[in-house]
């Protein structure tokens, strides 16, 4: 087992702090995407429930095959039928919640800045692991394309290249992934 001197200690905490400054400089406009794609994402699955509740009012024939596919589903005699009073209930509901979650918002907001910085800290931890020493550290975005990223970060003896794939549909919540390599110097 290695001991670290104080002095070890303090070298590499200041080596992190530098890494995690120039980083965090470099992936200002990443985090702040991610943010409002995260929050604009869960407005927008409120706003389809809405919509989706909406069109079935408009709809009875819609309503009625939904009846009938959930009785057939239904073992037992019983199931709860289908109605558009229901369906406006739903609505005005869904509609004043709309109002309540603008105070979630931040909640939303929250949840994907502790993830984001949860996935930030294992992408300097990995880069630390990486053993990057001495006083010089170059942080270089070489390309911003699309859903990726990808930058260099070296030493005089070092290179780490690191990427991050974004993914942002309709269908699952915004998300990434730092991939992160040593190159040979």
């Amino acid at each position: 087992m290695t001991t670290i001197s104080k002095a070890g200690l303090k070298r590499l905490k200041d080596q992190e702090s530098k890494m995690r400054s120039r980083l965090s400089s470099k992936l200002v406009s990443f985090k702040n995407d991610y943010l409002g794609d995260y929050s604009e994402w869960n407005w927008r699955k409120i706003e389809d429930s809405i919509n989706e509740k909406e069109s079935l009012i408009n709809d009875p024939e819609r309503i009625r095959l939904i009846n009938e596919v959930r009785e057939e589903q239904s073992r037992s005699r019983w199931f709860h039928k289908l109605t558009v009073g229901e369906l406006e209930g739903q609505v005005v509901r869904l509609k004043k919640n709309y109002e309540v979650e603008n105070l979630k918002n931040h909640e939303w907001l929250n949840e994907a800045m502790n993830s984001y910085n949860n996935k930030f800290d294992n992408l300097i931890s990995k880069l630390m692991s990486f053993d990057f020493s001495g006083s010089y550290l170059e942080v270089e975005r070489i390309s911003d394309v699309g859903s990726g990223l990808s930058f260099l970060i070296r030493n005089d003896e070092k290179v780490a290249h690191a990427r991050i794939i974004y993914a942002n549909g309709a269908i699952k919540a915004p998300h990434y992934r730092f991939i992160i390599t040593q190159r040979k110097n």
